[in-house]
């Protein structure tokens, strides 16, 4: 997986962009994470953006499996 080494940010805003590329079963996945910081500098806002969408619905799977509580 390739990520891009600096982040791309709106002046005054403190959104920064950050792109990812991989591959997952094979097939490629390109992602951009759309990140806030509040004031004490600490993510308060995240919105993820991944394509393709078969690729991002598998993704989307395999990260819940992983989320799941430990019982």
């Amino acid at each position: 997986m390739s990520v891009l080494r600096k982040p791309i940010g709106l002046p005054g805003k403190n959104w920064y962009f950050l792109g990812f590329e991989g591959e997952l079963g094979g097939e490629k996945l390109q992602a951009i994470d759309q990140v806030h910081l509040n004031k004490a500098g600490k993510i308060d806002h995240i919105i993820i953006y991944m394509r393709p969408i078969p690729v991002a619905q598998k993704f989307a799977e395999a990260i819940s499996q992983r989320l799941q509580p430990v019982r």
